[in-house]
């Protein structure tokens, strides 16, 4: 998302980002992921093709506390989640030439982003320990957040990274407040649902 609105800012309107990672958080997980730890998260298409990868839980999904953590796991266990982390992976050098190359998000595209209070549900299993720590998290968003002069930052209080099932309501008044921004006070009142 953040390199096709570098890339092509006359197509966005605006960037609500829920506890979503970063160029600059890409940057700073690259030189974790060694040639053991790419191969670690390619055999996940396999796991997940053997019903392995449910098993394991290597996201922690069924110990979340969710009352959808049965749909979460039947979700993002799936062979196709799992390719796609394969693919992220493997193409992540690729992936921060493109942002070195890209020019900066607009000045003027509303941007609001969200970090989650703490780094609960944040999970890069093949990586271990994540790289940095929830403060690190929040500088990295706050530095993003001010890539735009209508860039905004905020911590959903009681929030887990999946912002959306933790803190709902916080996620729709983000987005609603956002609408409102860009098309003005026919979009609705923020808070309303």
């Amino acid at each position: 998302v953040e390199l096709f609105a570098r890339r092509h800012p006359d197509r966005v309107e605006g960037l609500v980002y829920a506890d979503a990672a970063t160029s600059g958080m890409l940057e700073r997980i690259l030189p974790e992921l060694t040639w053991l730890r790419r191969q670690a998260a390619c055999l996940a298409p396999l796991a997940a093709r053997t019903g392995l990868f449910r098993l394991a839980d290597p996201f922690g999904l069924r110990r979340s506390g969710s009352p959808d953590a049965a749909r979460a796991v039947a979700l993002m266990y799936r062979v196709e989640p799992a390719d796609t982390l394969c693919g992220l992976v493997r193409a992540s050098a690729a992936t921060v030439a493109e942002f070195r190359a890209a020019p900066p998000i607009s000045n003027g595209i509303p941007l609001t982003v969200l970090s989650a209070e703490t780094n609960a549900g944040l999970r890069l299993p093949w990586l271990g320990p994540l790289p940095f720590s929830v403060r690190e998290r929040y500088d990295m968003h706050e530095l993003f957040s001010r890539q735009s002069a209508r860039g905004r930052w905020q911590v959903v209080a009681g929030s887990s990274h999946l912002i959306g099932n933790s803190q709902p309501h916080s996620l729709a008044v983000a987005v609603l407040d956002m609408l409102k921004e860009i098309r003005g006070p026919a979009a609705g009142p923020a808070g309303s649902s």
